[in-house]
C-alpha cells in the first residue's frame, strides 16, 4: 500500500483486520492515525513519516509479526495499547534527542526503545524520497550499499525485493 502525501488522516478502523496487508509506504503529509486503523494486519516493520504527530488507541494492535518500529521525532500523542498483542516486537527506534519524551509516551516499552540518529543511516532518505510507484504494481527503492546496518535495510524492504539471500527469509 502506497499512501500519497495528500493523505493527512487515516480514520479509525480504516485497515483493521486486513491480515494480508504487510507493508505501507506512508506519505509525508500524514498527521494522524486513528484508533485500530491498522490493527490485526501483517506488518513486520513500521517506518512512520516525520510528519505524524498522533497515533490512536490500538492503532497497530494485533500485528503478531511486527518486530521493528521507527518512530519520528514529531510524535506527541500515542494512544493506549497501540502495540498490544504485538508479541514479536523486538525494537523501537526513536531519535536520540527525543528518546526520553518517547519513553514517557510508551513506558511499557522503555526496554525496547533504542536511540538512533536518523542521519547516520540512509533509512529516512530511502523510505521518504526514493520510493516510487511504477504503474502501481512495482515498488523500487534505491539503496546506498555503504549503509552500516544491513538488517535495517532488509527489514525495511521486506516484500519489495525479497530478502538478502543469506538470511533464510527469501
Amino acid at each position: 500500500l502506497i499512501l500519497p502525501d495528500s493523505v493527512k488522516v487515516i480514520m479509525s478502523n480504516a485497515f483493521s483486520e486486513c491480515i494480508h496487508l504487510k507493508d505501507v509506504s506512508f506519505g509525508n503529509g500524514l498527521r494522524i492515525i486513528g484508533d485500530y486503523a491498522f490493527s490485526e494486519c501483517g506488518f513486520t516493520t513500521l517506518l512512520l513519516p516525520e510528519s505524524i504527530y498522533s497515533i490512536g488507541d490500538c492503532a497497530f494492535a494485533g500485528n503478531e509479526k511486527l518486530q521493528t518500529i521507527y518512530l519520528p521525532s514529531t510524535i506527541v500523542n500515542l494512544g493506549v495499547d497501540i502495540f498490544k498483542k504485538c508479541n514479536m516486537l523486538k525494537i523501537i527506534y526513536a531519535p536520540k534527542n527525543h528518546i526520553e519524551r518517547i519513553k514517557e509516551l510508551l513506558p511499557q516499552y522503555k526496554n525496547k526503545l533504542w536511540p538512533i540518529d536518523y542521519n547516520d543511516w540512509d533509512v529516512e532518505m530511502a523510505s521518504r524520497k526514493n520510493v516510487s510507484s511504477r504503474g502501481n504494481k512495482k515498488v523500487e527503492c534505491y539503496h546506498n550499499e555503504a549503509t552500516s546496518d544491513r538488517d535495517i535495510w532488509d527489514a525495511m524492504t521486506d516484500g519489495m525485493y525479497g530478502d538478502y539471500p543469506d538470511d533464510g527469509l527469501i
